[in-house]
């Protein structure tokens, strides 16, 4: 509580003194990978009590989750039986980006926030091609061409999977309904009750112990034993793990570290690689930029090449730099 309160105050540096006095910040061996940090969470779990992973990026929280899951089947904490489900990412593309054809790709889905003519709101369509002015999608039926000028109306998405067991921790990453058309909210956090390759998933609210039916191809639902320090926002368990090695320095600031370390009512756990550097990226206030003031960058860079302030580029130069500024987005919900 007083470490919460220090980080609250802007006293970072006397809250992480704090934290490692009492053993809390653990530098760990970057060649040992997430041992450490996998088989503590996997015993705070085994006790009894509620705990969470925190990593301010996806790609270390998508690692560190194989990991956790391995060593969950190995324990028998998940179900040996296990599905394959539908995941939608969401390309986060600004209203900008979704005027430029070239940013497209065959395979990405599209969703309709808004009814149109031919199209449902909440429908979903995967891309077969695009031209400047015109998006080829189809919905396993039937196939329609919607204007690129219409995507105001849709939000795009790379269609990938997950696979689930029966004990998988998951959440919700866009608001939905299931087949009874009870609401599902974005960021809920819900268990794995049961698994089946023909009718679908079953979840359930840890606390309230409702349930809720998904097809595999519901999409909108992400494994929740890692997330992101704003996806935990507002989140509170025993026990919180926190996975800060250099490679997540440049998405740590002071915010993100009150967040994360905030989300623990017993403990914390922080697990590094350099200790001092930690310290320094957490204290930042706002003078090094945000990935937020990256992103607003690139897209600054769209926009002024859109209207033509930028001299012409190919298309294959386009999405090289798209790809290359995108990685900012690594650090979001």
């Amino acid at each position: 509580r007083d470490v919460v309160q220090d980080l609250s105050g802007g006293n970072v540096r006397t809250a992480f003194e704090k934290l490692d006095t009492i053993g809390s910040v653990k530098e760990i061996d970057p060649l040992d990978g997430n041992r450490q940090l996998v088989n503590e969470y996997v015993g705070t779990l085994k006790k009894g009590k509620t705990g969470l992973i925190i990593s301010p990026t996806h790609k270390q929280g998508e690692e560190v989750t194989a990991a956790v899951r391995q060593e969950l089947k190995k324990q028998g904490m998940l179900g040996k039986r296990e599905i394959t489900a539908r995941k939608l990412v969401n390309t986060n593309m600004t209203e900008a980006e979704k005027l430029d054809h070239r940013l497209y790709k065959k395979g990405q889905v599209v969703q309709f926030n808004q009814n149109m003519k031919g199209v449902k709101r909440g429908s979903v369509w995967s891309v077969d091609n695009v031209d400047e002015n015109t998006l080829q999608i189809n919905n396993g039926n039937e196939q329609i061409s919607v204007p690129v000028t219409a995507s105001k109306k849709f939000d795009v998405f790379e269609d990938k999977e997950i696979a689930l067991s029966i004990g998988d921790k998951v959440h919700i990453t866009k608001n939905g309904f299931d087949k009874h058309r009870t609401r599902l909210d974005n960021g809920q956090l819900l268990q794995v009750k049961s698994v089946s390759k023909k009718d679908g998933v079953v979840l359930m609210n840890p606390v309230s112990k409702n349930l809720y039916y998904l097809d595999k191809d519901f999409g909108h639902l992400d494994h929740a034993h890692c997330i992101t320090s704003y996806a935990a926002q507002g989140k509170t368990v025993d026990e919180v793990f926190i996975h800060q090695p250099a490679a997540t320095f440049p998405a740590t600031d002071a915010k993100q570290f009150y967040v994360s370390v905030s989300r623990g009512r017993d403990n914390v756990h922080i697990y590094t690689d350099d200790k001092e550097q930690l310290l320094d990226y957490a204290s930042e206030m706002g003078d090094r930029k945000s990935a937020l003031e990256l992103v607003g960058e690139q897209h600054d860079f769209i926009r002024d090449r859109m209207t033509d302030k930028d001299k012409p580029k190919s298309d294959k130069q386009i999405s090289k730099e798209f790809n290359r500024n995108n990685f900012t987005r690594d650090y979001e919900p």
